[in-house]
């Protein structure tokens, strides 16, 4: 009887002991992977600056020239070579600059 109990507990602590370390740990889907966020794709990149392009040009149209600025200056810190974007954001600038001035191109 003193061996089976022996025996017994021996067993047992096998099968609690902690694993050696040689097994990699198993992964779950459902925890979140530690990884850098990926960047946008330039097509990506593109379609977001040509929404803030737009947005800035509807906020210049009513007047919000301090909104469509900040649109702008959005949109340039994505695609910093857009034209288009620089332009409108000069155009708003002297507008801005004219009206502050009293200047209204008369």
């Amino acid at each position: 009887a003193m061996w089976l109990l022996f025996f017994v507990a021996a067993s047992c602590t096998a099968l609690i002991a902690p694993p050696s370390g040689t097994r990699q740990p198993i992964r779950c889907s459902a925890v979140p992977q530690r990884t850098a966020p990926k960047k946008p794709s330039k097509a990506k990149l593109r379609r977001m600056a040509r929404t803030l392009y737009v947005r800035g040009e509807r906020s210049a149209a009513r007047g919000h020239t301090r909104s469509a600025c900040d649109l702008y200056r959005e949109c340039l810190e994505l695609t910093p070579r857009d034209s288009y974007a620089w332009l409108a954001l000069c155009k708003v600038m002297q507008r801005t600059n004219a009206t502050a001035t009293g200047d209204l191109g008369g």
